[in-house]
């Protein structure tokens, strides 16, 4: 595969590869894109039969293209074709093999959905759907580093980095029960004051269907005070 990458390794964390009996499949996105008109990182799925690899060990022949994650920041309010480190998607699969996948980017206002239109195939899929667009303007909503996971009950559930109304950076959860829509933005962890903040989030699931969420607080920005107390508190620090 040339010059892509798959998520991060730190916030999200989120599924790529997701295998059922002999087909696996793997969701990336590239590095580039020449098309200004429709910005972002093209993203593709990939299915690999391991009973029946190509002889020239490429696996770019049987992709799919789902859409472009990322489009626009909004706080920065970027006016180029949107490639960025930060824009992947995630992907998951319910119980009768349909697959499911969810786009985003850095600061995006909105999340992106798709859904394979038939079970164990990358033939085709649903048109994009817009969602956890809770508020509208600038600096508003700004979606990062996504996490998507099926239940046994094939409800979707999705965490990421958002920045609320403001500037406000928490851990979000949405849901989406099988044959519904997404919900609203649930807050799952919400800091007392806002700024940037990052979380290292990461979800997971559990054989008894019991969800985990973890995560580490980086947050770099301290008003006078909150410095004045961090020393108070570790006075070996020193800056």
């Amino acid at each position: 595969i040339d010059s892509v990458h798959i998520g991060v390794n730190h916030s999200g964390a989120p599924s790529q590869i997701i295998t059922k009996d002999s087909i696996s499949f793997l969701i990336y996105s590239k590095r580039y894109n020449t098309n200004q008109a429709n910005p972002g990182n093209p993203t593709y799925v990939v299915e690999i039969n391991r009973n029946n690899l190509p002889d020239n060990n490429t696996i770019e022949s049987n992709r799919s293209f789902v859409g472009n994650a990322g489009e626009n920041d909004i706080i920065t309010n970027e006016k180029t074709n949107g490639v960025d480190g930060h824009n992947y998607g995630s992907l998951t699969m319910d119980s009768q093999g349909y697959l499911h996948i969810v786009l985003s980017g850095h600061h995006d206002q909105y999340l992106k959905y798709t859904k394979s239109t038939n079970p164990l195939s990358i033939s085709s899929f649903s048109s994009i759907a817009y969602f956890g667009g809770e508020f509208v303007g600038t600096n508003a909503n700004g979606h990062t580093y996504n996490s998507l996971i099926c239940d046994e009950n094939n409800k979707l559930h999705c965490v990421t980095r958002w920045s609320g109304n403001r500037y406000h950076f928490r851990v979000a959860y949405l849901t989406k029960s099988e044959g519904g829509t997404w919900s609203s933005i649930h807050d799952l962890v919400k800091p007392f004051e806002s700024n940037y903040h990052n979380w290292y989030h990461k979800l997971s699931i559990d054989r008894l269907n019991n969800l985990y969420v973890n995560f580490q607080l980086s947050h770099q920005i301290l008003t006078e005070e909150a410095f004045g107390t961090y020393l108070t508190e570790y006075p070996e620090e020193s800056f």
